[in-house]
């Protein structure tokens, strides 16, 4: 018989979830969870963020005792609970989900550690080989197009006998040790603003295994057709399929979600849109296997080295301060950092202007932007959040992309409905993109910007 130890963090979900069927017949299991104390700490995650996951642990613990598993959550350090938990409870082995970060990965030094790839599109037979990654995520996508095979999700029968082994539910839930749940959210927003938001961005409830998939099946069936020209807005409840926030709580099984795209394809016919939507979850993939490859190069501010990076080392400043408060003076700007700030979630569009804005004109460590966007985003992903930064500022195999913002808002936000909606009517009469100063901080320049600083000139004021 083999005493197993099940650390399930980032696998809060019963569908596509191999550890629940793990232990063999005559085995025993004890079902985990761990917050980490140090990732939890409140200069890498917002109280926002640990209310989202305290949530969904909570959820996810009662939701497996009503089947009469139980389920331990801890609180610390999780290299230190593991040790700890082996020798209290006589554990042989230990089976988790593959990380992608290298400090998870630390946490099972020296124990006795099975890992299984559940989080990730190719795995088993289909995982890339590291060695020959390819150098860009075009070349990586190529490689495996047209006749993309994901393996489907496994709907095997939970060990409800096995997990019930070790500890009794009414036992797991007595020994649990997670801080508790605020009465009320940490931060509410104005009703204009919320009205526009999509509901699993206010509420975490919305965030679990089944209203996320019944979220996601309305959307295939009611938007993923205006997918392809929708993605690139600022914001609004349907334009983008909003999978980031399950994905990355684990919540959301990422082959079940290709699953079904697929079945939407073959009823409807592919499309552009649903291409897309599989583009997009083929880039995850990228940075998932690209950071197992260099574990390291996406915390340094050279990375790999191979190309001049913007920005300097370490350097912070008022700039950076202005950022984080959505101060800098660039409306567009303003409006996204605000956006964060006021909601823990930012689109796609915005996120590549921001990060941009902070490396390419106010000059500082890229390293910093992604360290407040781990600490804000209620979709943090180590490696998505990484290694975009990282891919922005080119720090990785391709250069560094600057985005002219001020083009981008006339772009994307042309009658500035986004922008006016975080900061308001312009008081001055210009228009709301125009670049302002504030005491002790001048109206930011750059000359990219002069013909469309001219385009402000003839449009309406907003």
């Amino acid at each position: 018989m083999t005493r197993w130890l099940l650390f399930c963090n980032d696998l809060l979900r019963l569908d596509d979830n191999a550890l629940l069927s793990l232990p063999a017949t005559r085995d025993v299991a004890l079902l985990v969870c761990i917050l980490p104390a140090a990732e939890f700490r409140k200069q890498r995650a917002s109280s926002r963020r640990l209310q989202q996951q305290l949530g969904l642990l909570y959820q996810f613990q009662q939701r497996l005792a009503n089947l009469g598993i139980p389920l331990l959550l801890r609180h610390g350090k999780p290299a230190t609970v593991l040790r700890q938990l082996c020798a209290q409870y006589q554990i042989d082995r230990i089976a988790a989900a593959e990380p992608t970060a290298i400090d998870e990965y630390r946490w099972g030094t020296d124990l006795p550690m099975q890992y299984l790839d559940l989080n990730s599109l190719l795995a088993d037979e289909l995982r890339p080989d590291l060695a020959t990654l390819p150098r860009s995520f075009t070349a990586f996508r190529q490689q495996r197009e047209p006749q993309l095979n994901v393996r489907p999700p496994q709907h095997q029968p939970v060990a409800v006998s096995q997990l019930n082994g070790i500890l009794d539910v009414a036992t797991a839930i007595a020994l649990s040790d997670l801080p508790a749940m605020l009465a009320a959210p940490p931060v509410t927003v104005a009703p204009a603003l919320a009205a526009q938001l999509n509901a699993g961005i206010m509420d975490w409830q919305a965030q679990t295994e089944t209203a996320a998939l019944a979220r996601f099946e309305q959307y295939l069936q009611q938007h993923l057709s205006h997918y392809k020209l929708s993605r690139n807005a600022l914001i609004g409840t349907d334009f983008a399929s909003f999978l980031s926030i399950p994905l990355s709580k684990g919540t959301l099984s990422v082959r079940l979600v290709w699953q079904l795209i697929l079945q939407y394809e073959h009823k409807f016919g592919q499309s552009e849109s649903s291409y897309w939507l599989r583009f997009e979850l083929l880039w995850r993939e990228y940075f998932r296997h690209l950071q197992r490859k260099h574990p390291l190069a996406c915390f340094r501010h050279q990375g790999l080295g191979l190309h001049l990076v913007p920005g300097q080392p370490g350097v912070a400043g008022e700039g950076f301060e202005r950022w984080c408060r959505g101060e800098t003076g660039l409306p567009f700007i303003d409006a996204n950092m605000r956006l964060l700030a006021q909601t823990g979630w930012m689109s796609n569009r915005g996120r590549q202007n921001v990060a941009s804005y902070l490396m390419f004109q106010l000059g500082c460590d890229w390293r910093l932007g992604a360290a407040w966007f781990e600490q804000q985003l209620l979709d943090y992903d180590v490696a998505s959040n990484w290694g975009n930064w990282a891919y922005i500022a080119g720090a990785l195999y391709s250069a560094p992309r600057s985005f002219n913002a001020l083009k981008q808002a006339l772009e994307y936000d042309q009658a500035a409905a986004f922008t006016s909606l975080l900061l308001g009517k312009a008081d001055d009469g210009q228009h709301r993109h125009q670049p302002y100063e504030q005491p002790g901080w001048p109206a930011p320049q750059a000359w990219t910007w002069q013909q469309y600083l001219q385009q402000l000139q003839q449009l309406p004021e907003h």
